[in-house]
């Protein structure tokens, strides 16, 4: 197997779409803005894991801004190869190449392996619960519990 990694565009939105479902409306995502980051990953013409990266202003009384992983995702059959790995590399040297102050992410527990994987890339992981504003007003599990992660590069 032969991975290769590209930058993908607003051309790409069909392939990330057929692949894996329409997370770019999910979550809300602006892959393809500036100031934004998105890399797949292929396997032959085969769009296999994928990382999208937007910038955001850091909140107040910190100035200057962060990179967020709005996404990272690599299919089951790819796992446990070092896509994931690979794509977090590149997104670390994208934010380092810009200077800003730390590269973060929130995944559920739910996501097992990604929160694995940000722990073996030396993360720090902080467990955080957040509102699910998808829930129904009166649903009495209206938190997903999960972990942040950050990486500085002061």
């Amino acid at each position: 197997m032969n991975i290769t990694y590209r930058e993908l565009d607003e051309n790409d939105y069909d392939t990330i779409k057929d692949v894996f479902g329409d997370i770019i409306k999910k979550y809300n995502l602006s892959y393809f803005r500036e100031k934004s980051f998105t890399y797949g990953a292929f396997d032959g013409q085969k769009l296999v894991g994928i990382i999208s990266v937007v910038v955001l202003p850091l909140l107040s009384p910190l100035v200057g801004e962060e990179a967020f992983i709005n996404y990272v995702g690599v299919l089951s059959a790819y796992r446990r190869q070092g896509i994931g790995s690979r794509l977090m590399e590149m997104a670390e040297k994208w934010t380092k190449e810009r200077e800003l102050f730390q590269l973060r992410g929130w995944s559920s527990t739910y996501t097992v392996e990604a929160i694995m994987m940000a722990n073996k890339l030396k993360y720090a992981l902080a467990h955080s619960i957040i509102y699910d504003v998808d829930a129904p007003l009166d649903d009495k599990d209206k938190f997903i519990i999960g972990y942040n992660w950050v990486k500085r590069f002061d």
